[in-house]
């Protein structure tokens, strides 16, 4: 290290050849100050020393280079001659070392230059002689042939130092330098090439904290760390972590809020207390400099607690931690357990558990059906044991959480909820449960041992499974049959009896909606079930039928296409004509139901259809009545200004002869009346 600065760590050995003295190679991690000058001078003079006259510098400790890369006569200094590329010993051509202002660690990233901000790239000053009276030339050498330099250079008067600046639009692309050094004849004497160099853009990453946590009733202050993170050529390296200035700050609710000052990554404020609520919130808006001088702002919530402590029972049963069940005869185990909050001058908040406590039970419910016994380690943990005749039956437990002061005196620890408390339930039935093993799967497990005899379906949670060797079947999919289904715990009701649920992977699938096929016939499925209640005509949407893209009405019977029907049904105050269970749009003409004949326009019973109307399949004329054919009607009918002679609801255009119609006689030919003169 030299002035604060660092040389390329992977440039060759310099070696400085000169035609008529032995080469001396350079450290490449150079003294600093008067030791490199005096490193300097001392190898310039070297070259005119006897290999004696070369220990006896070294014996008067006069300044010389680093042992390791001073070569003395004779055979070392022949063997590192070796090490000189043999091209730049033949031209004379000195390797000159660059150094920078900061650097990476490796050649792919020697160093980096900002877009818009200076770096110094200078030539080693040890070699300041061999600049004298020479022509330096600096470049950069892309490592992409690109059109435009990603880089501006600027070099000094003597050329020793190279000014680089990143330009705009150009982050990202990497080169390297390259010097050149000419004596007055134009002979090129010496060259440097730096390691890669990228162009960055600076970046200013801020660190604020999102919430600051405290108690209600509270006063004290809180570190507002609010830093910068910048990477530029100012702080090269984004280590440094700057403290922004904070001008004012606000809070959305000065009533439960009070902010009383700042100073120093500091704010001091006042939580006051309100109503019963766990916690009361506020939004805090910090206005500030950034580093750039430009004023923004920035904001935060604060939290104030209003309870130190939390605690619960809980149960170590298989049943249920927080609501055990215990058989007849058998045992069960509670404990108060308690955790204090703290909240710290950083404004964080950690909770851990708190033991400094003795508990005051209290019993309420069957309290004869059990008997109560206290661990003697642990004043904590209680033993609940059912008696032997009981069933059917519950206790409720209550913790009053007691703490000793200092001063000696008892208080009851504050618990949000009021005191803690939980149900022990007495049954005699099994106890089902599925349990998640460390494979992924859910066991079934009966009075906690592993049931591989049952095969139904056992509520897990919100979800239900259906279980057949122990666990999850996950290979049943669609609509399946369940002959019997429990919940959880003790329950002997069979929620799921002699039923069709609709599966997915084994868990009854509540999300699907629409039909399904099962054993040749159609069903509509909804919330995991055949949809029961649905019966009659139905609209079922293309997305939910997984045979056609389209909608279709469909005639289902407990939800059940009835695939088999021909007639007619209702819908919507309309009559349609269904075949094969479904409306075909397609049926236009006559139908006949239930003894009737009906006028069907595009699968629809057509209710504007009265008078006389021709069916477009047989061509006949027939006398309808809202969309039924009059069977029942003969006489005359009126169509076009023209009468007809109508038999049975029928054209009569076989009929032959006269009838009378308003006093006159007519004749009929082809069903039409003609009035007889």
């Amino acid at each position: 290290m030299r002035h604060g600065k660092q040389t390329a760590a992977f440039f060759l050995a310099a070696a400085m050849v000169m035609s008529s003295s032995p080469a001396v190679v350079f450290a490449e991690d150079l003294q600093s100050g008067a030791e490199q000058e005096a490193a300097a001078t001392g190898a310039l003079a070297e070259s005119e020393l006897t290999s004696g006259e070369q220990e006896t510098t070294e014996q008067t400790g006069e300044a010389i280079l680093p042992e390791d890369n001073l070569l003395s006569a004779g055979s070392e200094q022949e063997e590192t001659e070796k090490e000189i590329p043999q091209d730049k010993a033949e031209s004379g051509i000195t390797e000159i070392p660059i150094i920078s202002e900061w650097q990476g660690t490796t050649e792919e990233l020697w160093s980096w230059v900002y877009v818009e901000q200076e770096q110094k790239f200078t030539l080693d000053e040890a070699y300041a002689e061999v600049f004298k009276n020479h022509e330096i030339k600096w470049s950069w050498e892309s490592a992409e042939a690109k059109s435009e330099s990603a880089v501006q250079l600027k070099t000094s008067a003597d050329g020793v130092i190279c000014t680089v600046t990143g330009v705009k639009g150009h982050a990202g692309e990497k080169g390297k330098l390259v010097v050149e050094v000419f004596d007055e004849a134009g002979k090129q004497t010496g060259s440097a090439t730096s390691g890669q160099i990228e162009v960055r853009e600076p970046s200013y990453q801020y660190d604020f904290p999102e919430v600051i946590y405290m108690f209600q009733d509270w006063e004290g202050k809180r570190a507002l760390n609010m830093i910068c993170v910048p990477e530029d050529a100012d702080h090269p390296y984004g280590i440094e972590k700057i403290p922004v200035e904070i001008v004012d700050i606000k809070v959305d609710r000065p009533d439960l809020f009070e902010v009383q000052g700042w100073e120093n990554g500091y704010v001091y404020l006042k939580s006051i207390g309100g109503d019963d609520s766990i916690f009361h919130s506020t939004t805090m808006t910090v206005a500030y400099k950034r580093l750039d001088n430009v004023l923004d702002t920035y904001s935060l919530s604060l939290m104030a607690y209003t309870w130190e402590y939390s605690g619960l029972l809980v149960s170590s049963s298989y049943t249920n931690r927080y609501a055990p069940t215990v058989k007849p005869g058998e045992t069960v185990d509670v404990e108060a357990l308690a955790w204090r909050t703290y909240m710290r001058e950083d404004g964080t908040q950690t909770t851990e558990p708190f033991t400094d406590f003795y508990v005051e039970w209290i019993l309420s419910g069957d309290e004869n059906a059990v008997s109560i016994e206290q661990d003697k380690e642990n004043g904590r943990l209680i033993y609940i044991t059912a008696k032997e005749d009981t069933d059917g039956c519950k206790v409720h437990l209550k913790a009053h959480y007691m703490h000793q002061n200092e001063d000696g005196n008892i208080e009851e620890i504050g618990i949000p909820g009021g005191s803690p408390d939980i149900y022990v339930s007495i049954r005699k039935g099994p106890y089902r449960q599925l349990r998640e093993s460390g494979d992924g799967k859910l066991y079934y497990y009966v009075d906690n041992k592993l049931d591989t005899e049952f095969e139904g379906v056992i509520s897990y949670r919100s979800d239900a499974f259906y279980i057949k060797d122990g666990t999850v079947a996950t290979d049943i999919n669609g609509l399946h049959f369940v002959a019997e289904g429990y919940k959880e715990g003790t329950s002997e009701e069979n929620v799921f009896s002699n039923t069709f649920c609709f599966f997915k992977d084994g868990q009854i699938d509540e999300e699907f909606e629409g039909l399904t096929e099962y054993d040749g016939a159609k069903f509509y499925v909804k919330d995991g079930e055949i949809t029961t209640d649905m019966n009659g005509l139905y609209l079922v949407s293309g997305a939910d039928d997984e045979s056609t893209t389209d909608d279709k009405f469909y005639f289902f019977s407990n939800g059940q296409i009835q695939s088999e029907y021909k007639g007619l049904a209702l819908y919507d105050n309309e009559w349609f004509y269904l075949e094969n269970g479904y409306l075909d749009t397609n049926t236009n003409g006559i139908v006949e139901h239930d003894g009737g004949k009906f006028i069907v326009a595009v699968g629809r019973i057509a209710k504007e259809a009265n008078g006389l109307w021709q069916d477009p399949k047989d061509k006949k004329w027939y006398f309808a009545a809202n969309g039924q054919i009059q069977t029942q009607h003969t006489g005359v009918a009126g169509y076009d200004g023209k009468l007809f002679y109508v038999i049975k609801g029928e054209l009569a255009t076989d009929y032959k002869g006269t009838i009378k119609y308003n006093g006159a006689v007519y004749e009929v030919i082809n069903g039409q009346l003609y009035k007889k003169k």
